[in-house]
């Protein structure tokens, strides 16, 4: 179960996205237009895979055509709890079908701060043959100091990098570098308002 600042701060998050995603849709010049609308709001609907147990997410995308979701969104305290091992359970266990796993961590307590951390599968071949796995590719990046002040820039979230092979064989390379913008000033903004809120 969420916290009340933690649910504020999805909120904000998923409205973001889903308006930039209708944004898309309902510009028939963007190339992107027909990814946008097989793109569905999961919610945080439990995840159960198919060797052993389930989890809910915070949030997640999900294409119409696939058993699992696409995109998964954890806020967490820490570190530890939107960690390597969290990914790992959501791209592993999913066979690879989880492609982008984005954890938020955030304190709101004392200091407030915020970061970012983003996991992608990694395929590979090892003394046992084949593995997958979870590679971290973004560890830890700020969007709110601990002295309270934002950080600019973006988490820029291309479609490539949460579509199957499959549908990425649909569409034009121009549509699949269309990018949804998280923008760190506004994730500071929305983590300050809500903990200011609910503290």
């Amino acid at each position: 179960m969420l916290l009340p600042v933690h649910e504020g701060l999805l909120v904000s998050i998923r409205t973001d996205i889903f308006e930039q995603l209708s944004s898309i849709r309902n510009h028939g010049n963007n190339p992107a237009a027909g990814l946008a609308k097989i793109l569905c709001d999961g919610g945080s609907t439990t995840i159960y895979f198919d060797d052993s147990g389930y989890r809910s997410p915070d949030m997640q995308l999900i294409y119409n055509e696939l058993k699992y979701l696409s995109l998964t969104i954890e806020i967490a305290n820490s570190q530890i709890e939107t960690g390597s091992k969290l990914a790992d359970r959501y791209i592993v266990e999913s066979d690879g079908n989880i492609l982008l796993v984005i954890g938020v961590e955030v304190a709101y307590q004392g200091e407030k701060k915020g970061a970012i951390s983003t996991w992608c599968p990694e395929f590979g071949v090892g003394d046992k043959g084949g593995y997958l796995a979870s590679q971290q590719t973004i560890v830890s990046q700020p969007f709110l100091n601990v002295d309270s002040t934002a950080v600019s820039g973006n988490l820029r979230i291309p479609f490539r990098s949460f579509m199957p092979n499959p549908i990425c064989s649909k569409f034009s390379p121009e549509a699949l570098d269309v990018e949804l913008v998280l923008s760190y000033e506004k994730l500071a903004m929305c983590l300050k308002l809500a903990a200011n809120v609910y503290f």
